[in-house]
C-alpha cells in the first residue's frame, strides 16, 4: 500500500459562505471527525488531485498547522 503526505491548514470561519470563499481560492474545505473532537481544515485543490485520481489505496500522512 502507497502512502500520500498531505498538509492542510486549520481554519476558523465555518458555513456556505465560508466554503465557497475557500474554494474560489482554490482550497478544498475538510472535516477530520474523531471521539470527542471534529478538526476543520482546508488543503490545497492541487495537493488533494493526486490523491483523488489514482487506482491505488492510499494511506495518507495528514499534517495539519496553524
Amino acid at each position: 500500500m502507497k502512502t500520500f503526505e498531505l498538509t492542510g491548514t486549520l481554519r476558523s470561519e465555518f458555513g456556505k459562505k465560508a466554503a465557497k470563499a475557500f474554494r474560489a481560492q482554490n482550497l478544498v474545505p475538510c472535516n477530520l471527525y474523531g471521539v470527542g473532537n471534529n478538526t476543520t481544515f482546508t488543503v490545497t485543490t492541487a495537493d488533494v488531485r493526486p490523491m483523488i485520481y489514482t487506482p491505488d489505496t492510499l494511506i495518507i500522512l495528514l499534517t495539519i498547522g496553524e
